[in-house]
């Protein structure tokens, strides 16, 4: 086993001249650089990367990602080796995503068996619009191998070294910072938002010498989101839910005791509702806009607090909606997700207190434990003011 790896190392050491197979998205030398290890075979891989591409635009100038291509090391299927290695020898000769796509429309086994003949490979040149004898040029390089192997080794102990010994592609590799995710980025986007959130917060850190900025309530704890709180920011208490839609199960069943609350005691607890997730697919964070611009939320907040099926059932639900609709916010309402909001955790929140059913089924008793409670550190600690 060694003599085949040792021999394949000494190759590639009399061959420096093996080009990089990996894909650089975006700038080389932007501030944030993200490594990315896919494998290319795989069907999510081309999504992962346009995914990765359409991240990068978001943050032009800011992100850079280096796509590394690999695999798990478990070498059962040598047509997965073989076409594996073909993708990383177009990616190092710049046709990578067109590689990608060949391989997402046609399959790993086609797509093999287009590599062994004559006719096939035609076919691919002609597909690349490169020259049949260039394309069998590239082809026949045999150092991608070695590359991918290296890489492999690297991910595994770099997840083993996490304590994490099994674990899926891809894998992505942010500052120290290594974790597995899906071609989402469901992940990744929180950890770039939290990398941004604490350069912002390393940057507006007063001075020693500065005291820092009171909030108006030594308890009150308030996110930083751009959705509009229902009371006001001037209220004693913040009650904050972050949903994904109009149908989230939060919504529901956890603003009905909290809005109950405020018909008997308005001035006690305000309430801010924050969407997440992508814009495009989020008709509830337009919705909020578009609802404060027309002083509807009121009715808003009422409507998303009943359930799903009651609220199809009940007629006032569609003339709310309509309403809503036909607000023209000034300035226009903006569709895509904040990174801080998106960095936020989960659930309804109490003066930076997570909060279940329970507790608010009897938050007038809660808000007077808050009121009561004794802090010895009071006069000593400030209060944090910018995140849950």
């Amino acid at each position: 086993m060694l003599g085949p790896l040792l021999a394949l190392t000494l190759a590639l050491g009399a061959s420096p001249r093996c080009p990089d197979a990996s894909l650089q998205l975006g700038a080389a030398d932007a501030s944030t650089q993200i490594e990315a290890h896919l494998d290319p075979t795989s069907s999510g891989a081309l999504g992962t990367v346009l995914e990765l591409r359409r991240l990068v635009g978001e943050r032009p100038g800011e992100l850079g990602v280096r796509v590394r291509w690999t695999h798990l090391g478990v070498r059962l299927d040598p047509r997965a080796d073989r076409v594996r290695a073909w993708i990383a020898a177009m990616a190092a000769a710049g046709h990578a995503l067109e590689a990608l796509r060949i391989v997402r429309r046609d399959g790993v086994d086609r797509t093999f068996v287009r590599l062994g003949t004559a006719h096939g490979r035609a076919t691919l040149a002609e597909a690349f619009d490169l020259d049949p004898g260039h394309l069998d040029q590239l082809a026949a390089q045999d150092c991608h191998e070695l590359q991918m192997e290296q890489d492999r080794r690297e991910v595994a102990q770099r997840m083993s070294d996490r304590g994490t010994a099994v674990f899926r592609l891809p894998v992505f590799v942010v500052d120290d910072l290594t974790f597995e995710d899906s071609g989402l980025l469901d992940r990744v986007r929180p950890v770039l938002a939290r990398r941004r959130a604490r350069a912002r917060a390393a940057q507006e850190r007063p001075s020693p010498g500065t005291p820092p900025p009171k909030s108006a309530s030594p308890r009150l704890v308030r996110p930083k989101v751009r959705s509009h709180a229902l009371g006001g920011p001037g209220l004693p208490h913040a009650f904050v839910l972050l949903a994904r839609g109009e149908d989230d199960p939060a919504l529901f069943t956890l603003l009905p005791p909290v809005l109950a609350h405020r018909r008997v005691r308005p001035g006690d607890v305000s309430v801010t509702v924050v969407a997440r997730g992508l814009g495009l697919d989020n008709g509830l964070r337009q919705r909020l806009c578009k609802a404060h611009a027309g002083g509807l939320l009121p009715a808003y907040l009422h409507l998303l607090s009943a359930d799903p099926s009651s609220r199809a059932a009940d007629p006032a639900t569609q003339v709310v909606l309509e309403a809503i609709d036909s607000v023209t916010a000034d300035p226009p309402c903006d569709l895509d997700p904040d990174e801080d909001e998106e960095a936020l955790p989960d659930g309804g929140w109490l003066d930076g207190v997570p909060v279940t059913r329970s507790d608010l089924e009897v938050l007038g008793a809660v808000l007077r434990r808050l009121e009561a409670a004794r802090r010895p550190l009071d006069a000593f600690l400030a209060p944090a003011s910018d995140d849950l």
